[in-house]
């Protein structure tokens, strides 16, 4: 909820701007009438500052009214929708910063149409009750808003991870194993790092990491090589960016707060930063965009390369096709499938440009079954069939796909593999077909 300092600000603000505005005063003609500066009275207004005694007597000496109505916290009835706003968690749940929009500013919407507006946020509210849309699921659109408003492209974590990466003064950066990155986060930033078995803990058996304790982790012993390399590069984000708010699971087991979903992001955003050197992928990148054909050999060599899940790969494709090569009409869809069932599970989504198809960000949304996404894992399923001449079996495949009721063509691209916990996932990059 908002502070009670910052609530009386607004208030105070508000009862200002709406005398003024009865009387059709200018902000000019009550800084003459007070001997305020117009910018100060503008902050005033905006719930930025809230005046001394003797500054608020003025006012009310100039609006001649009572020193106690004026400082008061009840609102007339037309801005009484604004109270309610206020008491909610609305102002502190929205991120309105991310996306420009200063609280102030917001309150200052509300106070030209109060009533309108607070019925648009009551009829929000209601239609997430009726489609029982949780915190965490609000709080992922809200982020998925906030990455396609960026192209999914954060040059501040790129320097970041550059940074840090430089301050090692490795030979060789391009391979991080989960060894190394132990050691960084041992020596650096004092953690102490052990594991857990899903056989003792069956309740954590999709848990990936837990921390217990500040500096304590705990990780999945069934966690493969690379999702161990990824999570420890993601804790190591979380310690050079800064982000004191934030999970203490993976997969989040109780979503808090929008901050710890960002924080979430950003640590993830800089681990792929970290692990797949952006340098050396746009230098494979720029000969493989050149190829004239689909090569999958010379695709599923640019993912092994850098020793990271399919799914990061594929998301930082996104960052760096997005934030270098400008093919930025485009989507992202991850899907996991259980080893047991015939049921996917859309477990990613974001669509940068437009809203692509297919779309619908569920946990029961329906798919083609014969597109690739899904296809796919068939020929992953032969794969682990054949003798096990690698650790971590991957495939990737190519498609044009024309979706139902879409008029546009694209081509997409799906990297495949079976998870550390028995899950299958496939994770797919589209691009619209243009000039």
């Amino acid at each position: 909820m908002v502070s009670n300092t910052t609530k009386v600000r607004i208030i105070f603000g508000l009862k200002i701007r709406q005398i003024r505005l009865e009387r059709n005063l200018s902000l000019a003609d009550v800084a003459k009438m007070v001997g305020f500066s117009v910018s100060y009275l503008n902050e005033i207004e905006k719930g930025k500052k809230y005046p001394k005694a003797e500054k608020i007597l003025a006012l009310a000496n100039a609006f001649n009214i009572e020193y106690d109505s004026l400082v008061s916290l009840k609102l007339v009835n037309e801005l009484e929708p604004i109270a309610d706003i206020l008491n909610s968690s609305i102002l502190t749940d929205l991120p309105l910063e991310m996306f420009g929009i200063e609280p102030s500013d917001f309150v200052d919407l509300m106070s030209k149409s109060p009533a309108k507006i607070s019925a648009f946020i009551n009829t929000l509210k209601e239609i997430s009750r009726t489609y029982d849309i949780q915190n965490a699921e609000f709080f992922e659109a809200v982020l998925r808003s906030y990455q396609e408003m960026h192209e999914n492209y954060f040059e501040d974590i790129e320097l970041a991870a550059k940074a840090f990466k430089d301050s090692l003064l490795l030979k060789d950066t391009r391979y991080f194993d989960s060894q190394l990155l132990k050691g960084i986060l041992h020596e650096k930033f004092g953690y102490s790092i052990d594991t857990f078995s899903s056989t003792e803990y069956p309740e954590l058996s999709d848990t990936e990491i837990v921390l217990p304790s500040e500096k304590k982790l705990l990780y999945n012993l069934n966690l493969n090589e690379n999702e161990l390399a990824f999570s420890l590069a993601k804790e190591i984000g979380f310690q050079v960016l800064g982000l004191k708010v934030r999970p203490n699971s993976f997969p989040v087991i109780q979503v808090k707060s929008f901050e710890s979903i960002l924080s979430q992001h950003n640590a993830n955003y800089f681990a792929g930063a970290l692990l797949v050197n952006k340098e050396v992928l746009i230098g494979r990148l720029t000969y493989f965009l050149a190829s004239p054909k689909w090569d999958p050999e010379a695709f599923l060599g640019m993912l092994k390369l850098f020793h990271v899940p399919p799914n990061v790969f594929i998301n930082r494709l996104t960052n760096l096709l997005s934030g270098h090569f400008k093919l930025n009409n485009l989507f992202l869809l991850g899907i996991k499938k259980n080893a047991f069932t015939n049921k996917f599970i859309a477990a990613d989504e974001m669509h940068l440009r437009q809203l692509h198809s297919p779309h619908g960000y569920a946990k029961n949304e329906h798919y083609c079954r014969r597109w690739l996404a899904l296809s796919i894992f068939n020929d992953l399923w032969q794969k682990e069939k054949q003798p096990k001449s690698e650790t971590l079996k991957v495939v990737c495949g190519s498609q044009i796909s024309e979706f139902y009721d879409s008029k546009s063509k694209y081509i997409v691209i799906t990297a495949a593999s079976q998870l550390g916990n028995g899950t299958y996932r496939s994770d797919t990059i589209g691009f619209v077909i243009d000039a």
